[in-house]
């Protein structure tokens, strides 16, 4: 599995998860916000995906991003070490 998979499976995870949730603990605007920052981090991967089809020089950057947001599920089964995004020169 690529990166990239890993993270729209975990995103579709998170969104059905939210959904569960709000049935029985949670409001209506954070269910909102959670499938919000949900769409913001799929299309963040879209645009990895078209970056890459296009060959833009910007599919490193967005690699990195799709990395970063990996990192979260790093304690999930089928993450894999390499997917660790690189750590800032500053702090």
């Amino acid at each position: 599995m690529s990166v990239d998979r890993f993270l729209l499976a975990r995103i579709e995870e998170d969104k059905h998860l939210a959904r569960k949730a709000y049935h029985l603990t949670m409001s209506q605007p954070e269910l909102e916000r959670i499938l919000k920052t949900c769409a913001a981090r799929r299309s963040i991967v879209l645009l990895y995906h078209e970056a890459i089809d296009e060959q833009s020089p910007f599919a490193h950057a967005y690699l990195i991003a799709v990395k970063t947001l990996t990192a979260i599920y790093n304690e999930h089964p089928d993450y894999k070490p390499d997917w660790a995004p690189p750590t800032p020169k500053r702090r």
